[in-house]
């Protein structure tokens, strides 16, 4: 079967130190104007195709993010209303603390932990 052909659409040109670059601009994820710049239309229509991967991969992960971020948000939020003590709980075991409970720490970001406590 036969490749689908590209359709490399046609850019701007601009000579910068003597050599000729197509462009074109873009909005990135903040909303900013970005230029990119390739010697060939193949070669800025790929970049341009990637910026906008990597454009809508960022704007998705901010409107939807995952669990981790958001306890990690959330614990920043919290963090004014808790003392550091209580953030700073050193993981124990089950029998020191006279009980039977497990604890699960998961590691999100460095200096910033998620402690689940299950009684039983």
């Amino acid at each position: 079967m036969a490749k689908k052909k590209k359709n490399i659409p046609q850019y701007g040109t601009v000579t910068r130190k003597g050599v000729l670059y197509y462009r074109t601009r873009m909005l990135d994820a903040d909303g900013k104007q970005v230029s990119l710049y390739g010697t060939t239309c193949e070669e800025l229509y790929d970049k341009e195709q990637e910026a906008r991967r990597q454009v809508a991969e960022i704007i998705f992960h901010r409107e939807h993010p995952t669990v981790a971020e958001y306890c990690e948000k959330w614990l920043l939020m919290q963090s004014a209303k808790v003392s550091p003590a209580t953030l700073n709980i050193p993981p124990q075991t089950g029998q020191q603390n006279g009980g039977n409970r497990s604890r699960v720490t998961v590691e999100m970001s460095p200096g910033v932990r998620l402690q689940v406590q299950a009684v039983e």
